[in-house]
């Protein structure tokens, strides 16, 4: 391998964590197809070892893109840790290219969701712990705990950087939760309202059509159809 051959390749790594920190899924997969497009030297006389390891080294250096992006870690670890458990399973060099690209999707969709770097550390962590999980008590008097912030301070500081209300924040969180599993599962209605954080499944019926303009069941029904 020439020198100018391993400068472009290191120029295309470079390009593919920078489109992936900015959440650019088209550019992050042209940069991934044009990596493996270059011949990088074989390592190992196990070929497909070799190739596990290109894409377990790329899934290292994709994560702390995103990590540079602002994604928590606990988001990033849990994708993590998944692709190389997929990347072991992986039996052909055909099905590792398939998969990379499938992964650098992946870690742009978490840049997307989770971006928190232009919030101010107590919204990080606050946003975190909601997105963590649902089922917990998230009342602004124990976000404000858990941010080790006043209650007053956090839900003035919510308001201003998020632009919606804190426990409206919260709310619609539980809701999108929800619609998932309506949509993806043949869970009861009560268990998926248990599910979202919300055990009353009056109350959580009301909030449902306020923030969708259905019930529940419509929702399920919609999707089924579609």
């Amino acid at each position: 391998m020439n020198i100018r051959h391993i400068e472009d390749r290191y120029e295309t790594e470079n390009a593919l964590m920078k489109a992936v920190s900015s959440g650019n899924e088209a550019l992050a997969v042209e940069c991934a197809n044009h990596f493996f497009s270059y011949r990088i030297p074989q390592r190992l006389s196990n070929h497909l070892r070799d190739d596990r390891d290109l894409c377990i080294t790329l899934n290292t250096i994709l994560r702390k893109s995103a990590e540079h992006a602002g994604v928590h870690p606990i988001h990033i670890d849990s994708f993590s840790n998944g692709n190389i458990q997929q990347i072991e399973r992986l039996a052909s060099a055909e099905q590792l290219l398939l998969f990379l690209i499938k992964m650098v999707k992946g870690y742009c969709r978490l840049v997307a969701k989770y971006n928190l770097k232009d919030y101010s550390l107590p919204i990080q962590k606050a946003i975190t712990y909601i997105s963590t999980d649902l089922t917990a008590d998230l009342s602004l008097k124990s976000l404000a705990n858990q941010v080790n912030v006043n209650a007053s301070y956090l839900s003035t500081l919510f308001k201003k950087e998020v632009g919606v209300p804190l426990t409206e924040y919260v709310n619609r969180n539980r809701i999108e939760y929800s619609k998932t599993l309506l949509s993806d599962t043949d869970l009861a209605i009560k268990t998926i309202a248990i599910y979202s954080g919300i055990p009353d499944i009056q109350y959580f019926t009301r909030m449902f059509k306020r923030i969708t303009g259905m019930t529940p069941k419509a929702y399920r029904t919609q999707s089924c159809r579609n």
